[in-house]
């Protein structure tokens, strides 16, 4: 028997765009942890959206993938973002994208600071 809806998910195909992602369109940020500042590639993708009342508006939560290499703490929501732009974002939640490997990946969800 199969194991539901993930069965069919593509993990692979997954970590594949976000790599793509990050290569083509990534521009350095920073991620402040614990008081320390450390340098990240960072690609914004489409800000999520909600449905209110039959209108879909945007929410102040951003998706994002995050590339780093040289640290091995794993982001947490104590820590800022710095996108490209200047402007810091909190940190809502991390998925790991590619956490055993050299250069490391997430998909974060960042808030307004």
């Amino acid at each position: 028997m199969g194991n539901g809806p993930l069965e069919s998910f593509n993990y692979r195909g997954s970590i594949e765009i976000s790599d793509r992602l990050i290569k083509r369109f990534g521009a350095y940020g920073s991620i402040l942890h614990n008081g320390k500042e450390y340098p990240c590639l960072i690609v914004s993708t489409t800000p999520s959206q909600r449905e209110r009342n039959g209108t879909l508006e945007l929410t102040d939560t951003e998706r994002c993938y995050m590339s780093v290499t040289g640290f091995s703490f794993v982001p947490s929501s104590y820590d800022i973002i710095t996108m490209p732009s200047g402007q810091k974002r909190s940190l809502r939640t991390v998925y790991p994208r590619r956490p055993a490997a050299t250069t490391v990946y997430y998909e974060l969800l960042l808030e307004g600071a």
